[in-house]
């Protein structure tokens, strides 16, 4: 299950820079650098959370299942929001080529979904903290 938690991280924390990349070099329309930039952070919450564990910080558990929830909910906004624009207006047919634009969020929206769960069910694995 740990390397299953490590995958998720690495893809979030991958999209990200990735993402970031895109935007920068060839500029896609509608997208801006705050998304990226806050994955980014998230992802390296749940690799503190994976290799520290719990007993580390007092409170990162709570920290992590916040910054897990709260991505998993913007990314369910954000499809929310044009998902209904564009059956409203183009159909599935467009929905279906602007899925490689979004592929970015939906990636990012599995992986918090899947580090969510981890960070609610994980047991603390960990034997010491790092620095000890």
């Amino acid at each position: 299950m740990k390397y299953l938690d490590y995958a998720c991280a690495w893809t979030m924390f991958l999209t990200a820079v990735i993402f970031l990349a895109v935007i920068e070099l060839w500029r896609p329309r509608g997208a801006g650098f705050d998304t990226p930039l806050f994955w980014i952070p998230v992802a390296m919450i749940n690799f503190l959370r994976i290799r520290n564990g719990y007993r580390a910080l007092d409170g990162l558990r709570t920290f992590a299942i916040v910054a897990n929830l709260l991505v998993l909910i913007l990314e369910i906004i954000r499809l929310g929001e044009w998902g209904g624009w564009i059956f409203r207006s183009w159909g599935l047919y467009y929905l279906l080529t602007a899925l490689l634009g979004w592929s970015p969020y939906l990636i990012v929206g599995a992986a918090s979904a899947a580090e969510l769960t981890f960070s609610i069910f994980q047991k603390d694995s960990s034997i010491e903290p790092a620095g000890v």
